[in-house]
């Protein structure tokens, strides 16, 4: 079966190590900041700023990762009515900070927060299984239509950038292993210059991946600068 070749963003599965089981959301009480949009299962950083929390797509190696965004509830400014949903397209007064930064009335907005959270993601290019631990970025640098969010902006479709291998941690996330579901993974090729080592085996473009955060905001040591 051939592998879709759509991304999908941070899809959390299970935790790392021992920790229990399960994913976990937290609901905060935020605004977009610049008032952006925020696209399902799209990497986002969570800060303070004003006396409240600001909520943002983020992509940049440097910057401390919150987790994926899940949905927002918040009351449309025409009707009142209170509308919830996965995403939300930028330029929507309902997450927009007012200007008298006033939080009390702000939206609440659900995230995957864990800092033990582990995700799934495809990869934009081959990547050989030696690679495996090692530290990688997302395959773009800001909100684009067709490049990191879906052509209306609804879904995130960030991949793990294969060519962006370091040994050093301030790259956002950690290559882990590879998913084991079938139909989520394909090999390039089984071993090089006639090796069989499973090292050397080389995972296909838009295979599937298992990786965890280095830089969460709630993992001690690992705080880079924000982007609010």
């Amino acid at each position: 079966m051939a592998l879709s070749t759509v991304g999908f963003g941070l899809k959390p599965i299970n935790k790392l190590g021992s920790n229990y089981n399960s994913t976990g959301v937290t609901e905060y009480r935020a605004y977009s900041y610049g008032g952006f949009g925020l696209a399902h299962q799209m990497p986002v950083s969570i800060n303070t700023m004003d006396g409240g929390i600001i909520i943002s797509p983020t992509y940049s190696k440097t910057h401390t990762l919150g987790g994926s965004f899940v949905g927002v509830q918040y009351d449309d400014p025409n009707t009142n009515k209170p509308i919830f949903a996965d995403h939300v397209v930028g330029g929507n007064n309902g997450i927009r900070r007012p200007d008298n930064f006033d939080f009390s009335t702000a939206p609440s907005m659900f995230v995957y927060d864990d800092p033990f959270q582990m995700y799934l993601m495809k990869i934009d290019g081959d990547l050989t299984l030696s690679n495996i631990k090692g530290n990688y970025r997302p395959n773009a640098s800001q909100d684009t239509a067709g490049t990191s969010v879906s052509d209306d902006f609804k879904r995130s479709i960030v991949k793990l950038d294969s060519s962006t291998r370091s040994a050093q941690s301030y790259n956002a996330f950690r290559f882990v292993m590879y998913s084991l579901t079938e139909g989520e993974v394909s090999f390039a090729s089984r071993g090089v210059d006639g090796s069989t080592t499973l090292k050397n085996n080389i995972l296909a473009e838009n295979s599937d991946v298992v990786v965890a955060m280095n830089r969460s905001v709630y993992k001690a040591g690992t705080k880079a600068s924000t982007n609010a």
